[in-house]
């Protein structure tokens, strides 16, 4: 039985580059699906704590990314305070291993016994490669894809993880190496083929 869970989401800046989506799209998605878990973990009566990350500055307001991703949940009457324990602000971590690194962190240091980051379907095979190398063992981490991509071109299939360790030799590592150096058409290409199969 869980003593606690913390429900992460992953930060999103507002310094959004042109590959990918505006950000009140990305973080209604993302905050939207960690909104539905806290409310799933409430009605199961498992209390949770509520963790978004970012520091990314927004140059308009001075907020970091993770307030700004707060102040949208509220805007939309997400109603927090009844469905978790504490909101927690991470406005250190800068990219995915420094959410992984500080999340883990903050279960350990409040004991919480399980963590699930809620990030873009697109985002969250990187986010799962990080968990995998960097998570304490000794409590459950697991990854939440949301509804969207965060890319333009509103890519949504399923994530892939590679392990490399567990390639049969060095041939199969190199070609999986060149797989992740293809365009976004080609891997759609291949996609489609190996699901056709």
């Amino acid at each position: 039985m869980t003593k606690k869970t913390v429900v992460s989401v992953y930060g999103y800046s507002k310094n959004v580059p042109t590959s990918c989506r505006d950000w009140a799209s990305v973080v209604d998605d993302r905050t939207g699906g960690a909104y539905r878990m806290l409310n799933f973990l409430k009605e199961h009566g498992i209390a949770a704590d509520l963790y978004i990350s970012g520091s990314t500055l927004d140059p308009a307001t001075g907020k970091t990314e993770s307030e700004s991703m707060l102040d949208r949940m509220r805007s939309r009457r997400m109603d927090l305070e009844k469905i978790v324990a504490e909101v927690v602000l991470d406005e250190k971590a800068t990219n995915t291993p420094d959410n992984n690194k500080n999340i883990s962190e903050y279960a350990q240091k409040t004991d919480a016994d399980a963590v699930f980051g809620v990030t873009s379907i697109d985002h969250a095979s990187r986010a799962v490669k990080e968990v995998a190398y960097g998570a304490p063992k000794d409590r459950i981490f697991g990854i939440v894809p949301s509804a969207g991509p965060y890319s333009v071109n509103g890519t949504t299939f399923e994530p892939i993880v590679l392990e490399p360790p567990f390639f049969p030799d060095k041939d199969t590592h190199t070609a999986f190496l060149g797989l992740l150096k293809l365009r976004d058409e080609q891997k759609r290409n291949i996609a489609a083929a190996i699901k056709s199969a």
